[in-house]
């Protein structure tokens, strides 16, 4: 049976602007930032200073310098298991259930709206690789979208561009686990450009609700994703814009996600995508918004996908990359395994044996420069 798609006029996000000045939206290309060669050893630096960047952000780190995938060992620390959402372990592969929404009746149900708790999304100044349906190039070949060797000319994704077939794209999902309703917030990128180059990368951002005293949700944590590993932030301790959405930052080139403390001011410049969908450039408002892909049927403001099509198949499979984005990971795990001492204490000295290491690699890559320029 083919699961209707919902009115576009119904889950596009209205503008703010007057009406009369409200512009078109998603038509037409937009270039946000030139393409970027990929240059190894500036981009190893990269990543290392984004560690910098987030030890002093707020937030709970979990695995943060494993250089591994732990994800699902940290989940499995947890006897909670997944109430309802999305699954893998039936017999016909994926089954898709929907959540029920606490505000609604069996008479009377009520959707999901993917922009209630939805972050604002903001990208470091020359981002050239920016969030798009995995089927974007109409075909479910992750593959050939972008060229398999660093600055080469093949693949289907134009850097820096927004628009047309490279709509502003996102995958949403519901998940309950435990006490917890869980918003479920994924981008696919085509390429990444910071440490080791690759195709195919993806992060995520979650929202935790949980039901207060009247059993109505709030939201409680929110969730981020830092390459191998992740890190949760009370809800309390992000920064909130002025539409009271949660700031994070994408870094460059990595996708990893990072959440402002209240005290950060917010960013003006680059490429940002409010709460509400709407997409900035250098903090003015630009015809382009966000729209998000659900599975599932109770979600309103998203387009739901058909199962066995290119588009349903391949956000699925970015989705379930990312380990976590249908069965998350505990708070209480958290609690107990994450937090920067424990982190240093286990993981600080091969790290920083290779912060060392790369420091000495670095050196010579100057003095080679260096003796080039001059000889």
């Amino acid at each position: 049976m083919r699961i209707p798609v919902n009115n576009i006029g119904d889950w596009l996000p209205k503008p703010t602007l007057p009406e009369s000045k409200q512009p078109a939206v998603n038509t037409g290309e937009l270039k946000v930032a030139e393409s970027r060669e990929y240059k190894p050893t500036l981009d190893e630096l990269r990543v290392v200073m984004e560690l910098t960047e987030i030890v002093g952000g707020p937030g709970m780190p979990l695995g943060i310098l494993d250089k591994k995938s732990r994800l699902e060992e940290f989940r499995a620390l947890s006897d909670v298991t997944l109430g309802k959402g999305i699954r893998f372990d039936g017999p016909n592969g994926v089954k898709v259930e929907d959540v029920a929404h606490p505000a609604g009746t069996p008479d009377n149900p009520v959707a999901w709206d993917p922009f209630t708790y939805m972050p604002r999304f903001i990208f470091e100044p020359g981002e050239d690789a920016l969030p798009v349906s995995p089927s974007f190039d109409g075909d479910a070949d992750l593959d050939n979208d972008a060229p398999k060797d660093a600055n080469g000319a093949a693949g289907h994704y134009k850097d820096g561009v927004i628009g047309k077939n490279q709509a502003l794209s996102g995958g949403f999902a519901v998940s309950q686990k435990g006490e917890y309703t869980v918003h479920t917030y994924s981008f696919y990128f085509a390429t990444n450009k910071a440490g080791n180059y690759h195709r195919k990368d993806w992060s995520h951002a979650q929202v935790y609700l949980k039901p207060d005293s009247k059993g109505e949700l709030k939201p409680e944590f929110l969730y981020t994703s830092w390459h191998h590993g992740a890190f949760l932030t009370p809800w309390a301790d992000v920064k909130k814009d002025a539409q009271g959405k949660p700031v994070v930052e994408v870094q460059l080139g990595s996708h990893a996600v990072s959440p402002l403390s209240k005290d950060q001011a917010i960013p003006t410049k680059g490429l940002q995508i409010q709460g509400d969908g709407q997409a900035l450039l250098n903090g003015e408002i630009v015809p382009h918004q966000l729209t998000w892909d659900a599975f599932q049927g109770n979600v309103k403001n998203a387009k739901i996908l058909v199962p066995d099509s290119d588009a349903f198949k391949t956000r699925l499979l970015t989705m379930r990359l990312g380990k976590v984005a249908f069965d998350p990971i505990m708070p209480e795990v958290f609690f107990q395994e994450a937090g920067l001492g424990k982190v240093f204490k286990e993981k600080a000295k091969a790290y920083l044996e290779a912060v060392i290491e790369f420091g000495k690699t670095l050196s010579k890559s100057v003095i080679n420069l260096w003796n080039s320029a001059f000889n």
